[in-house]
């Protein structure tokens, strides 16, 4: 495998107990001490930046396994069933970061494997893991493939800029709890409609709701995320072959 520069920001982890648990302070004994050793008792909120929870993931990255589920999910008009529905798993541990989604019964994924300075790159395909095997003519857009796909699913769980600004994140609309964690929920009526849920301590986007109004067509239409499983526990990574 060749030396491939760094095609994006080595990506991320997240560090919760799993779904179903009562643990709201994260407090699983791991590799390097506990979650509360890891990252701060409460995010800050007062300072809310895309590389502020990026900063709290990759630390974890480091320090735990995770594995992350959640649907994605697109309406052309929201009081109809979604036209698109989308269940997602991110994933991270020992230098390996990966993402698995399925469509309409079709599985595709993609996962990283950083080393120093070495980059190795997956793709899933036909049940199977698979290294990208490149050269300069063709590899690189297929590496640059898996490492995009990767970063795209795990970025679907951070705020995204364009809605940073709409937030007060000084003044939470409440509370409520997502896979026994415990989360701010924020609310923004404007020229659209938006409520997230974000976790207290790590920041994470736990559920999504945006609905946009076409008052020309009378139509409404969005997007919902919601995360559904949470783990940190005995987390296995997946076969990926050797090089």
């Amino acid at each position: 495998m060749k030396k491939l520069k760094l095609l994006v920001l080595p990506l991320l982890a997240l560090s919760l107990a799993a779904c179903g648990e009562n643990e709201e302070t994260g407090g699983n004994q791991q590799q390097s001490g506990t979650l509360d050793d890891i990252v701060p008792a409460e995010f800050d909120f007062g300072n809310f930046t895309r590389a502020g929870v990026l900063t709290v993931l990759d630390e974890l990255q480091h320090n735990t396994g995770f594995s992350i589920g959640f649907r994605a999910a697109t309406y052309k008009d929201v009081n109809a069933a979604p036209t698109y529905v989308s269940d997602v798993v991110i994933g991270g541990k020992d230098g390996y970061t990966w993402a698995i989604e399925t469509t309409d019964g079709v599985t595709k994924g993609a996962a990283t494997k950083v080393e120093g300075d070495q980059f190795t790159f997956y793709l899933y395909e036909n049940d199977a893991w698979r290294i990208v095997e490149y050269d300069i003519a063709t590899g690189e857009d297929l590496a640059k493939e898996a490492s995009d796909f990767v970063t795209e699913k795990v970025d679907q769980l951070v705020v995204k800029e364009d809605y940073l600004s709409k937030i007060d994140f000084t003044a939470a609309s409440g509370s409520t709890s997502i896979c026994s964690r415990s989360c701010y929920t924020f609310n923004y009526k404007g020229d659209y409609y938006l409520s997230i849920a974000i976790d207290k301590v790590l920041g994470v986007m736990m559920s999504f709701n945006v609905t946009y109004v076409d008052n020309i067509e009378g139509k409404t239409y969005g997007e919902r995320i919601d995360v559904t499983s949470f783990s940190v526990v005995n987390i296995e990574i997946p076969a990926f072959p050797q090089n």
